[in-house]
């Protein structure tokens, strides 16, 4: 998945919709059993690999720092537990990724190929405006690609292992429009509460707590600097499972 291809973070929830089922036809006396299209439901393992941090200055190439796995997203770590249960259906070419709690709450549903390979359309949000900036707008693209490579049963715990699920996430947040402006306020405001948005200086610290928050993990992985904010053109991450 490469970051070039990829331009705000969709929100990763609902509710696990899947009616499985064999299916079988009569010949004769005969019944003819068709394939099992949920035989790759299971339980299968999987572990956080790496995780990777990019930003994007105008003119440049993206730049991108390995970090650790605990930065990925709590709202992924959740999903992608080890073991991962997959809901499948060959022959709807669905799959569906969940906790091993089996708590549907929050999932990844994914295209399913009989080959193993998981693919998903690159989801696009709309664009909003930055910082109530009409004249920036801001957009999130993720996209999610795995493939399941199935082995003899084990056991690992409680669970009975199918296999193995190789999945990957890329989320970035790209900027399009005339931002030099807001973004030289974001910098103002990430190094002087005083100078962030607020009618108090309790909602300016707030203010300013939020911006650090975004922009930190990247100035402390050294993808970027805090005078190049003014300069961003796209920031984003990317996380691998295996």
């Amino acid at each position: 998945m490469e970051f070039k291809s990829m331009v705000h973070h969709a929100a990763i929830a609902g509710s696990l919709i899947a009616s499985l089922s064999t299916t079988g036809c009569r010949l004769g006396n005969q019944v003819v059993t068709a394939e099992d299209p949920t035989s790759m439901s299971g339980y299968y393992k999987t572990e956080a690999a790496s995780m990777s941090i990019c930003s994007k200055l105008a003119g440049q190439e993206w730049r991108c720092a390995n970090a650790n796995t605990s930065m990925i997203p709590g709202v992924i770590q959740n999903i992608m537990t080890n073991p991962v249960y997959m809901s499948a259906n060959t022959t709807k070419a669905r799959a569906y990724l969940v906790p091993n709690t089996l708590d549907t709450s929050n999932y990844f549903e994914m295209s399913l190929t009989k080959a193993g390979s998981l693919s998903a359309p690159t989801s696009v949000s709309e664009s909003k405006p930055l910082w109530s900036d009409e004249a920036c707008q801001t957009q999130v693209q993720l996209g999610k690609e795995g493939r399941v490579r199935s082995t003899a049963q084990t056991l690992q715990g409680n669970f009975k292992i199918s296999g193995t699920v190789d999945f990957s996430i890329a989320v970035v947040n790209a900027l399009s429009g005339d931002c030099v402006q807001t973004l030289a306020e974001l910098r103002s405001c990430y190094l002087d509460s005083t100078k962030c948005p607020g009618s108090t200086a309790e909602e300016q610290s707030e203010t300013q707590q939020s911006v650090r928050d975004y922009y930190a993990p990247y100035i402390d992985q050294g993808v970027l600097a805090v005078d190049e904010i003014p300069q961003v053109e796209a920031l984003g991450w990317e996380a691998s499972y295996h």
